[in-house]
């Protein structure tokens, strides 16, 4: 037979079985989204997360948003349940002095804490109570939760990198990563043939334009503002121009270094670097009597050429075949200056040409960037000062030596003894004795070629001993004279207006006139180029930039096929993560803790004493009506203010009968409850029959309280 007054577990089960849906979930959403539950990170570089690492991580995303949906059915029934239970010993009277009328707890056994209607006229109605209130807002609580968590909380797929991405070795059986390109060494670097470069670097000045694209120029700032910068993703067609980085004012300058690599080279979930290298020019007119009396340095690049019109000096202080750059990845910066004078006789036909000197100095930086890849966004990095440690290299980083074996590269490396036997395949033509050069500074390798022995101005060398007939012929037909087609400069007097075709030339009678068209042909490129210090850093900027790309292309071919560096590139493999802002993160453990919170407290004062019923249910609510008074209750019908208050006045709390005189006896339902407060009912609603010794009865409207001692 049931008991009178009872603990009821029904609350503990609904509990264990809501809790873990509400609470697991959200613990794991706060972890997924840091770093999956078998590995320090989601990035992690080692490629540490074995295959079924992934699928495990695959199963837990599952889990939770099974347990998420588990949670969002669950949360209505099982909190409702529970604020019912504990709206019973809201019901009871537990203290002398607590009240609570009829509308209230007819309110309370609607559940009027779910219903707008109830909650918007509970204070009119006279059905408001603080339960009612507390219910509702738990129930506001726990019903948005999920909603407001799932609009926080997306889950988006990332890429991660597993071993199986992991070039040479790893704990798995194959890799997915393949090589991109070929990156240049330091060391092959320091071997390069000066020769060799500089024969690049001619041939590449005379038939460039600056409207071609240039597949190794790279942008320094490529997320530059279009209002204020060039935008290199935006527009695509224009990062690879020189026109666009022209230093005529209307743009910044050193804007843009050289790789051996393409522009946009991604490493998909791996992370490598790659050796870059930038130069810029700064010119500036000087007085002719600071042009250098003798040009200093071991091997300085110096040219000369004069005739009764012009006199043209170039001086370029240094050492030819000596590089500048140490073994080391670290940064390094050189500085270097050029010196440019031209004297122009009054009697030449182009008046708008003058004397000139300029000055330029040249400041060179090598070093390496990050790559592009998934852990940057697939946005390459800037210049680092310092090569990242060992410790460093092996833990965050994929960068390999050669393609022979998976050694990492240090901060200094010497050159493969392969590459001295390859010096062997790449000689130049030598005429002029340097084979034995070693690849030099960008300023002295460009005025190499620009003004030294593999440049049109060795036509004019007095050593060739050629005519001004001849020497126009050979400049003219033979294309060797470079810059001749950048566009920037073309607004500017233009010297092919003095190529004179064979026959003119060979129409010409006198040798001064011969003369003057040299003079004029050198003067108006000269002029033209030099003579505007923005023109002389363009056309050196451009001239270093082909000289570094050369260091870098001819290191990387002669490297090869064992000893060039390898950038590998591998796709990763995607897996969907939960991801949240913090502000979501706190929003919602705020709802969790406070819904956790409420419930604790429901299952305190629901255990807090007995109760007689599950819940105020129809029958429970039969029975209470039962014991009101015959009129209270109004019939069926409207029902009137007057029907309300009468209602309100009637003392709805279920107490314990002065037991004193009453006998022992079944259960029994009858009689009629009372009116007031100082009254109790006749008969008892519910009599406990188990013990003689304890002759509890509960009535409307009871004045004894239910405690802990009653069960």
């Amino acid at each position: 037979m049931e008991k009178l007054l009872t603990y009821r577990k029904t609350t503990l089960w609904l509990l264990a079985v809501y809790l873990p849906t509400l609470i697991v979930p959200w613990v794991l959403i706060c972890v997924l989204d840091v770093r999956p539950l078998n590995a320090p990170s989601y990035y992690d570089q080692r490629g540490s997360i074995p295959p079924s690492g992934l699928i495990t991580i695959y199963v837990v995303v599952g889990l939770v948003r099974v347990l998420n949906s588990i949670s969002g059915v669950l949360v209505v029934p099982v909190v409702g349940t529970i604020i019912a239970q504990a709206a019973v010993v809201f019901t009871q009277r537990r203290r002398p002095k607590q009240e609570l009328n009829l509308v209230q707890l007819f309110a309370l056994a609607d559940r009027g804490w779910g219903s707008i209607p109830t909650l918007w006229n509970a204070r009119a109605t006279g059905a408001s109570s603080s339960f009612l209130w507390v219910a509702a807002l738990m129930t506001m609580i726990s019903t948005f939760q999920q909603p407001i968590q799932s609009a926080l909380v997306s889950f988006e797929g990332i890429l991660v990198m597993s071993c199986l991405d992991l070039p040479y070795i790893g704990r798995c059986s194959t890799d997915f990563s393949i090589i991109a390109a070929y990156d240049a060494e330091p060391g092959a670097i320091s071997l390069l043939p000066h020769n060799l470069v500089v024969a690049d670097v001619a041939s590449s000045i005379v038939a460039m334009s600056d409207l071609e694209l240039q597949p190794n120029l790279w942008v320094d700032n490529p997320y530059a503002r279009v209002d204020e910068d060039i935008d290199a993703f935006v527009t695509l067609p224009n990062r690879g121009m020189f026109f666009w980085y022209a230093p005529d004012g209307s743009h910044p300058k050193d804007r843009y270094f050289v790789s051996a690599l393409q522009n946009g080279t991604m490493t998909g979930v791996l992370r490598q670097h790659a050796i870059r290298m930038n130069s810029s020019a700064s010119c500036e007119p000087i007085p002719r009597a600071s042009f250098p009396a003798s040009c200093s340095g071991a091997r300085p690049v110096e040219a000369a050429f004069s005739n009764e019109f012009i006199d043209v000096r170039v001086c370029v202080p240094g050492e030819i075949g000596t590089s500048p750059w140490t073994l080391s990845r670290d940064r390094q910066d050189v500085s270097e200056e050029v010196y440019i004078d031209v004297g122009i006789s009054n009697t030449l036909v182009e008046f708008v040409m003058r004397n000139f000197t300029t000055k330029c100095t040249a400041g060179s930086t090598r070093g390496y960037f990050e790559l592009g890849n998934y852990f940057n966004g697939f946005a390459y990095g800037p210049l680092i000062e310092k090569w990242p440690e060992p410790e460093v290299i092996e833990r965050d980083f994929n960068d390999y030596l050669t393609t022979l074996d998976g050694s990492r590269p240090t901060v200094e490396d010497p050159p493969p003894d392969e590459i001295s036997m390859n010096l062997v395949s790449y000689g130049v033509a030598d005429p002029f004795g340097t084979s034995s050069f070693n690849a030099s500074a960008p300023l002295i390798t460009a005025a190499s070629a620009l003004f030294g022995n593999n440049s049109f101005l060795n036509i004019v060398d007095p050593h060739n001993n050629l005519t001004s007939a001849q020497i126009l012929t050979l400049m003219c037909e033979h294309g060797s004279i470079p810059f001749a087609l950048p566009l920037e400069i073309l607004a500017s007097p233009d010297f092919t207006a003095w190529c004179f075709d064979t026959e003119i030339a060979d129409n010409i009678q006198r040798p001064q006139d011969t003369d003057s068209a040299v003079a004029q042909l050198m003067g108006t490129w000269f002029f033209n180029r030099f003579n505007y210090t923005y023109h002389a850093e363009y056309i050196l900027d451009m001239s270093m930039f082909f000289a570094n790309r050369a260091v870098l292309n001819k290191a990387v071919m002669i490297a090869q096929p064992f000893a060039e560096r390898p950038i590998y590139t591998s796709p990763g493999l995607q897996l969907i993560k939960p991801s949240k802002t913090l502000a979501g993160t706190i929003i919602v453990s705020v709802l969790i803790a406070m819904q956790l919170a409420g419930l604790g407290i429901l299952v305190w004062y629901i255990y807090s004493v007995p109760t007689w019923t599950t819940s105020l249910d129809a029958l429970a609510v039969a029975r209470i009506g039962r014991g009101v008074p015959e009129g209270e209750i109004p019939p069926l019908g409207p029902v009137s203010e007057e029907d309300v208050k009468r209602m309100r006045e009637v003392d709805a709390l279920v107490g314990v009968k002065d037991a004193s005189g009453v006998s022992t006896g079944d259960l029994e339902e009858s009689g009629h409850a009372r009116s007031g407060s100082e009254s109790e009912t006749d008969v008892a609603l519910m009599r406990n029959k188990e013990a003689a010794s304890s002759n509890i009865e509960l009535t409307l409207g009871g004045r004894g309280l239910i405690k802990r001692g009653l069960v």
